[in-house]
């Protein structure tokens, strides 16, 4: 395969990941606000820990391309 269609084929997968990280802490997020609001504490630290691990992980997925 020509390198040009494998270096596009892999940003292209890098991208993809990296929203579906994104759309994945925003969906945590929301349930969230609702937690809190609800008073539903633990529930509400299991969000704020994914969406540190969601985070973490899109930004390694940046640090990827830069680096390549």
């Amino acid at each position: 395969m020509i390198k040009i269609f494998k270096t596009s084929k892999n940003v292209i997968v890098n991208i993809d990941e990296y929203f579906d990280n994104v759309e994945l802490g925003i969906l945590n997020f929301k349930e969230g606000v609702n937690n809190y609001l609800n008073g539903n504490s633990s529930a509400f630290e299991n969000n704020l820990h994914k969406i540190e691990e969601l985070e973490g992980k899109a930004d390694s997925i940046i640090k990827k391309r830069k680096n390549n």
